[in-house]
């Protein structure tokens, strides 16, 4: 027999699948803490023939088209969070690299403009001494 563990929530479940639906049994290593609805002891739900006409073997194809389907999806957006976040991540180191060449381009700048109003300082200094200066005879 095959028995397949599932956790749901924190309770281990139990279950055949080599059994027709209609006589699955499922078992509960622990109570699920509704003590009127489950116990611990061997839970069967009757199943009435009636209500549920497909086939297993068609429900399982079904369900795993479905599991396929969602993790296909899952798998799909993963890549594109990855995706956007390696942009972000390029963006971000992108926008700080421009902003320090600006921050430097800006200092040199500031140093350029100083040094400027050095020279012009220099040249009115010059034209001043020049004046003041008696001109040579010719």
């Amino acid at each position: 027999m095959l028995l397949t563990n599932h956790l749901i929530g924190s309770q281990d479940w139990r279950f055949c699948c080599a059994r027709p639906i209609s006589q699955l049994s499922f078992t509960a290593s622990r109570s699920l803490g509704m003590d009127a609805t489950f116990s611990d002891s061997l839970v069967t739900a009757p199943v009435d023939s009636r209500e549920f006409k497909s086939r297993a073997g068609a429900l399982a194809w079904s369900f795993r088209k479905s599991r396929d389907r969602w993790k296909a999806k899952y798998k799909k957006l993963k890549t594109e969070l990855k995706r956007y976040t390696n942009r972000v991540a390029d963006v971000t180191k992108s926008r700080e690299h421009w902003k320090a060449q600006a921050e430097g381009v800006r200092k040199e700048l500031g140093a350029r403009e100083a040094e400027i109003v050095t020279l012009r300082q220099q040249i009115a200094l010059m034209e001043v001494k020049k004046k003041s200066t008696p001109a040579a005879s010719h």
